[in-house]
């Protein structure tokens, strides 16, 4: 079975069949990045370099881990435990120990309330970790999950937060991440419309357990403005790619960032 919406992102089989559709490697929030500071742009995505990670970024990798290997095995029984995938991160990687505990407790919680109907059968895992063609824009973007019940596809993102609030799925909708997700699902039939969703899950050990899976709100309006945006930076990136990046002193950049509005979350 195939679909021509999905290509491979990481190695996990995807019941669709590994079928490129596409050479793009923009993703979203690369074009995000480039439309907000083509310096930003330039420093991670053709200089590649890298801050180190905070710990709520540490946090939220270490469960997407968790996520992939556990939903994995609905699909291919040859890969790690969810359980042995952190256990092996940990090994490699110090800063994520400090996270194992509330991984493994969180992951017990998860199958028993099964939040998504996954482990009851009511929806079918189809892909983990897929990459989507975002229309005819150039771009892609990567699904965390990617679920079935009959002809319904639901796509599904995890997220980790503070706190689970009800604005929560507001914020996300206005992120591209999901208005990229609910501009791909315009585009198909509406029988295959399963809907957009976030899996939330609070950081708090104290809120172990209190997920939500929360359907994401569509902007039609706002998506269209963002493909027009999409497939203007993927040619402007594409043609840059073309040319030799120059060198640009290291005291030269740090003064570029100097009084910036988006420096207390650019990825520096």
């Amino acid at each position: 079975m195939s679909h021509p919406l999905l290509t491979p992102k990481r190695p996990f089989i995807n019941r669709w069949g590994l079928i490129p559709t596409s050479e793009s490697d923009m993703g979203t929030h690369q074009l995000s990045t480039y439309g907000r500071c083509k310096l930003a742009h330039h420093r991670r995505y053709i200089a590649g370099e890298r801050s180190p990670d905070a710990d709520w970024a540490l946090q939220g990798t270490l469960w997407h881990l968790a996520m992939a290997h556990e939903h994995a095995q609905f699909i291919e029984g040859t890969y790690l435990t969810a359980e042995a995938a952190i256990a092996k991160q940990a090994v490699l990687r110090e800063e994520y120990v400090p996270f194992v505990q509330w991984v493994l407790s969180t992951l017990r919680s998860w199958r028993q309330k099964d939040p998504l109907g996954v482990y009851s059968g009511e929806w079918q895992v189809m892909a983990v970790e897929a990459e989507l063609d975002v229309g005819d824009t150039g771009a892609t973007c990567g699904l965390d999950l990617l679920l079935s019940k009959g002809a319904r596809l639901k796509f599904v993102d995890h997220k980790t937060a503070g706190r689970i609030v009800p604005s929560l799925p507001y914020t996300f909708s206005r992120s591209s991440q999901f208005i990229a997700y609910n501009y791909i699902q315009s585009l198909m039939p509406a029988a295959n419309r399963g809907g957009v969703f976030a899996a939330i899950v609070p950081k708090s050990k104290a809120k172990a357990g209190q997920f939500q899976d929360a359907r994401i709100g569509r902007f039609p309006q706002t998506e269209k403005n963002y493909a027009k945006q999409w497939r203007r930076q993927a040619e402007e990136i594409r043609e840059k790619r073309k040319e030799a990046a120059p060198a640009i002193p290291a005291p030269e950049l740090s003064k570029a960032c100097d009084g910036c509005e988006f420096r207390s979350y650019c990825f520096m």
